[in-house]
């Protein structure tokens, strides 16, 4: 999987969310399924943060990852991430969006869309439930396109 942005400057973040949670390297490594080499090459800067690490803390922890973003390619990558983990959940895969469209400029999304800013808020918050044309409208303004494939040797009729 790729990675995101400078090490220091995300291992730091997550550093202090872990400190602000009283959660040690350990606790984080076993809560997130990784060694504890690995949280703590990360939180100390010795390693880059990757989408896939990226995807359990925010899953985990709900921690704002979008921080950690820094190119279109890093955006692309944790939302392709998120799909792969989210399987067959829809809502994981919405927050995943909201998280991305958080992270860019809500004003021009909202322009770009047709969209008031309140209502993209709304829509992305933990407890909204966008419409699909919401989505679509917000996944285009992101430069994103919906695409719909069959699965193996599934028939569609």
């Amino acid at each position: 999987m790729g990675l995101i942005g400078p090490p220091k400057a995300a291992g730091v973040h997550f550093k202090r969310y872990l400190q602000r949670k009283n959660l040690t390297a350990a606790d984080a490594a076993r809560d997130l399924n990784v060694a504890k080499s690995t949280i703590t090459r990360f939180i100390n800067g010795e390693s880059e943060l990757s989408i896939e690490l990226a995807t359990k803390i925010k899953r985990v922890y709900t921690a704002p990852v979008e921080v950690f973003f820094k190119t279109d390619e890093d955006i692309q990558l944790y939302l392709e991430a998120c799909i792969e983990e989210a399987a067959d959940d829809p809502v994981f895969i919405v927050h995943a969006l909201g998280v991305i469209a958080n992270a860019k400029n809500m004003s021009q999304l909202a322009r770009d869309t047709g969209i008031s800013r309140e209502g993209l808020y709304k829509a992305f918050s933990p407890d909204g439930n966008p419409t699909f044309a919401t989505v679509a409208k917000v996944a285009k303004a992101l430069g994103l396109q919906i695409t719909v494939q069959t699965i193996g040797n599934a028939k569609l009729i």
